[in-house]
C-alpha cells in the first residue's frame, strides 16, 4: 500500500502554489510599491536640483546682456 494523503492539506498546498504564482504576476504587471515609487520621485527631485546648483552661468549672462539681444544684430 502507498503513502496516506490528506486531500484537504493536498487541495490547500496546491491553492497556496497557485496564489502565490499569480501574485508574483500580478506584482510584475502592476509594478512597484507606492513607497517605493515615492522614494525614487524624491531621489529624481534631490538629483535634479543637485544638478541644477552646479549649472554653469553662460558668457552672455556674465556680460548682463539677454541671449536674444546678442544673436540679433539688425
Amino acid at each position: 500500500m502507498g503513502e496516506l494523503v490528506n486531500l484537504n492539506r493536498y487541495r490547500k498546498r496546491q491553492k497556496r502554489q497557485a496564489d502565490g504564482a499569480a501574485a508574483a504576476e500580478n506584482r510584475v504587471r502592476h509594478g512597484t510599491r507606492r513607497a517605493e515609487r515615492r522614494r525614487e520621485a524624491t531621489k529624481r527631485e534631490r538629483e535634479a536640483a543637485c544638478l541644477d546648483g552646479k549649472k554653469r552661468d553662460t558668457p552672455a549672462a556674465e556680460d548682463g546682456r539677454d541671449s536674444d539681444e546678442q544673436g540679433d544684430a539688425g
